[in-house]
């Protein structure tokens, strides 16, 4: 009796194996959550995802990077932390796009999903017209080929007043070319900002190490089909008058010149709100990696003496960047990895933002471990090996970690 009940339920899971899989019912869904943002006319990538055609005739390549986990470019390491943003796919996920390609690549019965989906635009602000905007200084021009191209441009102008942001949005001009981009805050130290009119400005400037990087330190971020973003419930993040505004900007070439004048709104108040969110980058600066090392390794740590609650994290390094992890060393002697990056590439600079934000007690040390691959093994450096030392330069390398936090 029990051998034939196994036999029953063996073959139920051989037949689920078995079962046949098809682009209507089991593939196109896929694509249009995790995929369509950037496949789409508009988008960052190469070709779109519009029809049951185009996507058969990409199958091979679907096929090859979804085995590799290239597609979708999301690197953190599932085991620690759940993240709103995550965009890759789950096992089940893999399995049915890698079967389907594997048996042939069937369509299936019924409307074609991908066929008169609405795309995002760009046009208009999706959170309705910002109460103030900030152009790029200079219209970017992007060659018609060549490497991917990282620039870090002013705007048009500076902060005119003491302001708070609740929400914001980054609005490309040209979707087409804009990989993603960074909105970074430089405070000017003989700027006249009117520190008295927020009384823990002057502190919170210090806690957001606003001063800390040359270009400014990193508040909002944008990547294909993002729209507005709202910060938490009365929470803002304060921008003192005078401050310059940098975009961070990752270009890719099309094959025709491109141009680009994107732009960033900024959603504010100046009444100060209940809660503030702040921005601390934890930096090492001791970088010399030398030609052909594949596993050098740097650490930086910082400790929060306030009880926090971490909202996003995001780890920077260049070319070079291998891996890099952020643990909590809790006062209690307790450790736990909040976000392992194992497989980092500088073309995709992602912020990972919590599901569930994070409590971190006071007297908490954030520890970041990163490791860089200086050597022939790294398929992205396209020049001859040689000793690298820190700068902010994409041919240099730093080791940074972001931390966004809201004081308790």
């Amino acid at each position: 009796m029990f051998i034939s009940i196994l036999i029953i339920l063996l073959c139920g899971f051989a037949s689920n194996a078995d079962a046949e899989v098809n682009y209507v019912k089991d593939v196109a869904p896929i694509l249009t959550q995790k995929c369509v943002l950037c496949h789409s006319p508009e988008g960052v990538a190469p070709w779109s995802m519009d029809s049951y055609e185009k996507v058969r005739g990409w199958g091979a390549m679907i096929h090859e990077v979804v085995q590799t986990n290239r597609m979708p470019p999301w690197h953190a390491d599932p085991q620690y932390g759940k993240f709103q943003n995550d965009i890759s796919l789950s096992l089940q996920q893999k399995e049915k796009i890698l079967r389907w390609v594997e048996s042939g690549m069937e369509r299936g019965k019924g409307r074609d999903p991908l066929v008169g989906l609405t795309y995002p635009k760009g046009k208009e602000w999706t959170l309705g017209q910002p109460d103030v905007v900030f152009h790029l200084k200079n219209k970017q021009e992007i060659a018609a080929t060549g490497q991917d191209v990282f620039v870090n441009v002013e705007a048009d102008h500076v902060v005119a007043e003491d302001v708070w942001v609740t929400a914001f949005e980054i609005k490309p001009g040209n979707p087409r070319v804009l990989h993603h981009c960074n909105i970074a805050v430089e405070q000017i130290a003989e700027s006249n900002a009117s520190l008295s009119v927020m009384p823990d400005s002057k502190k919170w400037l210090e806690d957001s190490g606003l001063k800390s990087m040359e270009g400014g330190q990193v508040i909002a971020g944008y990547s294909p089909g993002m729209g507005g973003v709202k910060l938490p419930k009365d929470t803002g993040i304060f921008i003192p008058k005078g401050s310059r505004i940098f975009f961070r900007m990752h270009y890719v070439t099309t094959g025709k010149p491109e141009e680009d004048l994107s732009q960033v709104g900024f959603y504010v108040q100046k009444r100060k709100p209940k809660k503030i969110l702040s921005v601390v980058a934890v930096h090492n600066r001791d970088i010399l990696i030398p030609a052909g090392e594949k596993d050098y390794q740097r650490q930086a740590r910082h400790t929060f003496n306030d009880n926090v609650t971490l909202t996003m994290l995001q780890p920077h390094m260049h070319y070079r960047g291998k891996s890099m992890r952020f643990t909590a060393l809790y006062p209690d002697g307790k450790s736990e990895i909040l976000l392992s990056v194992p497989n980092y590439k500088f073309n995709w600079q992602r912020q990972y933002v919590f599901v569930t934000p994070k409590k971190i007690p006071a007297g908490t040390q954030i520890i970041l471990d990163g490791s860089y691959d200086n050597s022939l093994a790294n398929t992205f450096l396209n020049e001859p090996l040689r000793d690298t030392v820190y700068g902010p330069g994409s041919d240099q390398e730093m080791f940074t970690g972001i931390m966004f936090y809201i004081k308790e």
